[in-house]
């Protein structure tokens, strides 16, 4: 599912979603945050973008305002758009094709708005108007969520189920290297060779290529990457990941309710 979420979600194409970005906004599924509502079994049919065998209890729905920004249009009927959540003003760019919540999909855009597939007739506005969606999300969508200075805040229950249902979703090679500094000299990392979208370590935040250093403090290996994903399940913790990126060294945490 590419969606609005980041983080979360889990929104292939964001770039947020890279370690390149650690700290960027955009990955933040800030609105699930402001809580929301269970879903009644009414409203199941309104969800396009289901997952597989999932009840309407796994999914509930929350008001948003969306604003939009603009629209850069593809000759090849592609392109993206560039939508605000006025709740927060956290700005994300959405590719046509794309799911903004289990319940719109941003279908086209022209130079001068957008329309959304949803349940009977589709929505259009025009860039610089608002328009506010009852968006209806999975709980997985929103089992990690991005608070900003590497900072996440983890549900570990829903993080337990994302690991029975789907695993840890994540493949590694070990490698050596210099580190980020001379002073640091040789080290041994984690790269991802491979990353499942659907698994614990994309909801997560990590992606392919990605490159892990040490799991509270611990080197890792990647005969490791499993015991970080139980780690991540384990409510009423904390979990401190140390990564490499671009010559700098980031520790992110993820605080597990």
């Amino acid at each position: 599912m590419k969606t609005l979420l980041s983080a979360l979600a889990v929104a292939a194409a964001s770039a947020c979603l890279s370690l390149g970005a650690i700290g960027c906004s955009q990955s933040t599924d800030d609105t699930a945050t402001n809580g929301g509502s269970a879903l009644s079994a009414s409203l199941l049919p309104q969800v396009l973008d289901p997952v597989p065998g999932a009840t309407a209890g796994d999914y509930y729905q929350t008001k948003q305002t969306l604003r939009l920004f603009g629209t850069q249009p593809a000759a090849d009927g592609g392109g993206y758009a560039t939508f605000a959540d006025k709740s927060t003003w956290v700005t994300r760019n959405i590719a046509v094709g794309d799911w903004i919540s289990r319940n719109y999909q941003l279908a086209s855009i022209t130079k001068d708005g957008v329309t959304l597939r949803q349940l009977g007739e589709p929505t259009s506005f025009a860039v610089g108007k608002d328009l506010t969606i009852n968006a209806i999300f999975h709980r997985f969508d929103t089992a990690a969520v991005y608070q900003g200075q590497n900072v996440w805040k983890v549900s570990g229950t829903n993080f337990a189920d994302i690991q029975t249902t789907y695993g840890t979703g994540a493949t590694g090679q070990d490698r050596s290297g210099v580190g980020p500094t001379a002073a640091i000299g040789t080290v041994s990392t984690v790269v991802l060779t491979s990353v499942d979208p659907n698994g614990v370590l994309a909801h997560a935040g990590l992606h392919t290529s990605s490159v892990l250093m040490a799991l509270n403090g611990t080197q890792l290996h990647a005969a490791d990457l499993d015991k970080l994903a139980t780690a991540l399940t384990k409510s009423g913790t904390t979990v401190s990941l140390t990564i490499s990126e671009h010559g700098a060294v980031h520790t992110v945490t993820y605080n597990i309710d």
